[in-house]
């Protein structure tokens, strides 16, 4: 009994403190807190208004950097205590001083008005400057590697429709894809159609083997693992397997696929079909010009090694039997290649993938940027003209497939996608240019193109920066894309000085962002 009166006596004390509330409160509007501070490049911020028995309506103090509300009208006259979160929409502050604006809510029903001030904040302020007199490489473009059915699977075969996504302007504009040589020429029209596709959609196709027929191969102990043995290519049969490329090449050409190139090679230091670089310099000296009417690719090492491709570039014999220095960067070899360079050669990275889940997810979104665009930047300063990805569809790369670890749906575009088509779209078919940037949490590259200069920035800070861009030129018109852990190549604010030769830009922490100049 003594609890049960001790609980009424609770009950009997609320009940007469919250009916005194609300008679002393009938009709009421109110914010919560007097101000609200946001970061420079907040694109809004949520206020509740507390409101009893009343109509209210929100409006700005004066025209700043407030542009609008999700609610301006609200309230019930007979509806009692109750809130409504207001969103404030709101203008990059692209200046080196914080700002402050008023918000005011008016109780319709009695006059009142409450102020609330919304504070917003500044951002770090990086300089960038363009220099066109200094260019470096023209870039070809960006893309991946066609997913073989028989390695992934039938659920995991790219689709017209995902060609579509990644190859099309309007989609994450890929232009470079690469596909297999199959030893057994039965299976030459697997991946006919896709590659087609992604042909009428503009990109450039090429090709590479990674093995002979099985009839012109041998044995041996591996080259760079004793333990392992892996074929290769007897030389007795190196006209046949020059005549088994370009018959490949004939047949696509047959059913409306024109590769712009072959590879010799798929990793001829691993274990798929060895060749030393001395064989390798046998085959191109005698046979590179013989593989069809399509430019030749050397020689797609594993980790970029120049044992297999610096005799090729410096002897007159093999020089001009090649066009492209192709290689990959598993393990080491991303550096710049003056030889290939001074020899005229453009130099592709064709195959690379990240998916470490031993130190974490790595293709989630801080990892990302960190590895994967840090890396495609590196490649472009490392005067690479393209840069090819391994599988295009899986978990850790442009699309999802049906992996359970893929951060999206089957068949959409995942935020490594997004990164890469920063790079496809805002540098592809133009020339690399100087660029003065002092901040290393920054990470830019800098292309030239007909009418256009264009910036892709990587902003690794866990906080905001404003970016002032200075040019040479005329800035006729400036516009700009983001992604970040919750945009995808959004459209953010630029504003170009009065002058019109310099710009300001906010980059929000951990993104990327694409900057295109018009030029007068």
């Amino acid at each position: 009994m003594k609890h049960l009166l001790a609980k009424l006596s609770f009950a009997v004390i609320c009940t007469v403190i919250f009916t005194n509330c609300k008679d002393e409160n009938l009709s009421y509007v109110r914010f919560i807190s007097t101000e609200a501070q946001v970061s420079a490049l907040a694109d809004s911020v949520i206020v509740r208004v507390e409101w009893s028995q009343s109509q209210w309506k929100i409006s700005s103090e004066e025209t700043d950097f407030i542009t609008g509300f999700s609610d301006a009208i609200g309230g019930n006259l007979t509806k009692s205590d109750s809130y409504t979160d207001v969103t404030i929409h709101l203008s990059s502050n692209l200046t080196s001083a914080s700002r402050t604006q008023n918000i005011i809510v008016t109780n319709i029903s009695t006059g009142a008005t409450i102020k609330l001030a919304i504070i917003q904040g500044i951002a770090t302020n990086v300089s960038m400057t363009l220099n066109p007199a200094i260019t470096y490489q023209k870039i070809t473009g960006f893309g991946g590697m066609l997913d073989p059915p028989g390695w992934v699977g039938s659920a995991n075969q790219i689709t017209l429709a995902e060609i579509e996504k990644m190859y099309s302007p309007t989609g994450l504009g890929y232009n470079i894809i690469r596909m297999m040589v199959y030893p057994d020429s039965t299976a030459w029209n697997t991946d006919i159609a896709v590659a087609k596709k992604a042909q009428d959609l503009g990109a450039i196709v090429f090709a590479s083997p990674w093995s002979p027929p099985a009839n012109m191969t041998g044995t041996r102990t591996s080259t760079f693992d004793p333990t392992q043995t892996t074929i290769y290519l007897l030389p007795a049969y190196y006209q046949a397997y020059a005549a088994h490329l370009k018959a490949f090449v004939d047949y696509t050409a047959s059913k409306g696929l024109n590769l712009y190139a072959i590879s010799v090679q798929n990793e001829p230091d691993m274990n798929w079909c060895s060749f030393t670089p001395s064989e390798i310099y046998n085959f191109v000296r005698d046979y590179g010009r013989q593989l069809g009417n399509v430019k030749t690719i050397a020689a797609e090492s594993f980790h970029f090694n120049w044992d297999y491709t610096d005799p090729l570039l410096n002897s007159t014999e093999t020089v001009n039997n090649f066009d492209i220095v192709g290689g990959h960067i598993y393990g080491g070899g991303l550096n710049d290649y003056p030889l290939a360079r001074q020899k005229g050669k453009e130099v592709w990275m064709t195959e690379h993938l990240w998916n470490d889940e031993k130190t974490g997810y790595d293709w989630l979104w801080a990892s990302s940027l960190q590895k994967f665009a840090k890396e495609i930047n590196d490649c472009m300063e490392a005067n690479y003209n393209a840069y090819v990805w391994w599988y295009l569809k899986r978990y850790y790369s442009m699309i999802a497939d049906t992996d359970a670890r893929s951060t999206v749906a089957v068949g959409e575009m995942t935020k490594r996608g997004f990164i890469l088509s920063h790079y496809a779209k805002y540098a592809t078919g133009r020339t690399r240019i100087g660029i003065t940037l002092q901040d290393a949490d920054l990470l830019a590259t800098a292309y030239a193109g007909v009418s256009d200069m264009t910036i892709v920035v990587i902003n690794n800070k866990t906080t905001p920066v404003i970016l002032q861009v200075g040019s040479p030129s005329t800035i006729s018109s400036a516009s700009a894309v983001e992604t970040d852990d919750s945009k995808n190549m959004q459209l953010i604010t630029t504003a170009v000085s009065s002058d019109k030769k310099s710009l300001s830009i906010g980059l929000a922490p951990q993104s990327i962002v694409s900057i295109k100049l018009i030029i007068q």
